[in-house]
C-alpha cells in the first residue's frame, strides 16, 4: 500500500512516458442541500487554490461563517500573489496566517448580531507548492470535521485526523477509523473556525500523482459513502473521460441519492497528462472562480 504522504521511486512505473510528459492540474468542485433545508457548505476555487467550509450545522449562521472563512482565505491568498508575484510558492506558516485570517473574519461576525454569537465552521485548505517528476506537491490545512483524503489505489487514504471525539480517539490510538465513523458523538467538533481566540489547523504534505486525486468534503459525504465507494466513483468518472468538476458532481449526486441528512460538498484536484495550463479551474454556478462577486452579493442580500 502507499502512503499518501510520499511516493515511492517505481511509482512512475505505471506511467512510464511521464517523466517526459507534461502535466497539468484539473480542479473542480459541487455542492447540494442534501438532506437540509438550507446548504450550509460553501467551496471556492482559483488557480492554485481549493477551499473547502461546512458552516457548524444546527447553529444560526453557518452559511454566513462559511462564507466569511472562504471569502477570507481566498482574499488573503490574493493579497499574497500580489506581493509576491515571482515566487508566490505557499508555506505551512503561510497556510497557517489564512486559517487565522478565516478564523478572525467569522469571530468578528459573531459581534455583529446576538443571533450570530455561536456560528463557526470547518476548513479544508488545498494549496499548488509545485510539480514533481509524476505528479503535483501539495500543502493541505485542515480545522474541523471536514475530511481531506488523497484517493488512491481503489480506496481513501486521509491525510490528517479528524478534529472530532471520535477523531481525536482514532489519533490517540483509543478506537479504529471504523470505529469513529459510527461513533454516536462523532458530531462533536474539537476544532473549528471562529469558536476559539487561536486556532491551530494541522497542516501537511501531500503528493499526488496521475490517476490520483486529493479530495476534500464536507461530512454530509463521508457519513453515507465509504473509502471504498468513493474511490470507485472516482476511478468510473475518470476511466469514463471525466474531469475533476465530474468527479465532484458524482460525489455529491451518490451522496444525495444515498440518503445524506446533510448538506453535500465536495472540492478535486487531480494532475493529468496533457498540454494546457498548469492550472485548470472550472466555473459552476459563481461559486469556482477567481472573483469574491458571489460572496459581496451574498453579504448584500
Amino acid at each position: 500500500m502507499r502512503s499518501p504522504f510520499r511516493r515511492p521511486d517505481e511509482a512512475t512505473d505505471d506511467f512510464p512516458d511521464a517523466r517526459k510528459a507534461t502535466f497539468r492540474l484539473d480542479l473542480g468542485g459541487a455542492s447540494g442541500i442534501g438532506g437540509r433545508s438550507e446548504n450550509q457548505d460553501r467551496f471556492l476555487i482559483v488557480p492554485d487554490l481549493l477551499v473547502l467550509s461546512d458552516g457548524m450545522g444546527g447553529h444560526v449562521g453557518g452559511a454566513l461563517a462559511a462564507e466569511l472563512t472562504v471569502g477570507a482565505v481566498v482574499a488573503a491568498w490574493q493579497a499574497h500573489l500580489a506581493a509576491h508575484p515571482d515566487d508566490p510558492t505557499p508555506t505551512g506558516d503561510l497556510l497557517r496566517g489564512f486559517v487565522g485570517a478565516a478564523n478572525d473574519a467569522v469571530r468578528a461576525g459573531r459581534l455583529t448580531e446576538e443571533r450570530l454569537e455561536h456560528m463557526g465552521g470547518t476548513l479544508v485548505i488545498t494549496s499548488v507548492v509545485a510539480p514533481t517528476d509524476d505528479g503535483w506537491e501539495l500543502l493541505v490545512a485542515t480545522l474541523g470535521d471536514s475530511p481531506a483524503f488523497v484517493v488512491r489505489d481503489a480506496n481513501t487514504w486521509p491525510v490528517a485526523h479528524r478534529h472530532n471525539l471520535p477523531g481525536e480517539l482514532v489519533a490517540a490510538g483509543v478506537i479504529s477509523e471504523e470505529e469513529a465513523a459510527v461513533h454516536p458523538q462523532r458530531n462533536v467538533v474539537t476544532r473549528a473556525v471562529g469558536i476559539a481566540s487561536t486556532v491551530e489547523p494541522e497542516i501537511v504534505v501531500v503528493r499526488v500523482a496521475v490517476g490520483e486525486a486529493l479530495i476534500a468534503t464536507s461530512d454530509g459525504i463521508t457519513d453515507v459513502l465509504d473509502g471504498e465507494q468513493i474511490a470507485a466513483f472516482f476511478d468510473e468518472v475518470v476511466a469514463a473521460g471525466g474531469n475533476a468538476e465530474a468527479v465532484a458532481h458524482r460525489l455529491v449526486d451518490e451522496a444525495t441519492d444515498a440518503g445524506a441528512s446533510d448538506n453535500v460538498t465536495a472540492t478535486v484536484l487531480m494532475p493529468v497528462l496533457g498540454v494546457g495550463d498548469a492550472t485548470d479551474a472550472g466555473d459552476e454556478d459563481g461559486d469556482v472562480d477567481g472573483s469574491l462577486d458571489w460572496l459581496l452579493d451574498g453579504f448584500a442580500d
